[in-house]
């Protein structure tokens, strides 16, 4: 993957021109604090993920000139219809990045979704109750809790 300099060129890169997980990481470690990226740069525990051949293996490319018509990223998950197989993953400390809103923005995007069908997760550790989500966002409809035993 290509390497991209922080300063200038890190602060005019934004999402839309990532072409790999190594490119939205670079843009991750530009725009939050430091002790924020170094918590979702870490790994868990022993962080063995961390030493495993992952995500930087892969590279986005966009399929352009290509038929479309027959293509769905429609899915089910636990009994939900979903318009796509991504939901809000329930990380914990969404406030790290979102100070104002927490968790609160990313169900908020779960429900703005075409068919607002998209699943939300909240973490254990989250930064918002699942009392705020809900009274914050009314009309995310599927709302699961990750409960640490």
């Amino acid at each position: 993957p290509r390497t991209i300099r922080m300063g200038t060129l890190a602060r005019a890169f934004n999402a839309f021109n990532a072409v790999s997980v190594s490119d939205l990481r670079t843009l991750a470690r530009a725009r939050v604090p430091k002790f924020a990226y170094d918590y979702l740069a870490g790994g868990a525990d022993d962080e063995v993920s961390l030493r495993r051949p992952g995500f930087d293996a892969y590279e986005f490319h966009p399929m352009t000139c290509r038929g479309v018509h027959e293509v769905s990223t429609r899915t089910t998950f636990l009994g939900h219809k979903n318009v796509e197989c991504i939901f809000g993953a329930p990380t914990a400390g969404h406030a790290l990045w979102a100070p104002r809103e927490g968790e609160t923005a990313t169900a908020r995007a779960c429900a703005e979704t075409s068919s607002a069908s998209r699943v939300f997760a909240l973490s254990t550790l989250g930064t918002r109750s699942p009392r705020e989500i809900s009274q914050h966002v009314p009309e995310l409809k599927h709302k699961m809790f990750q409960v640490y035993v």
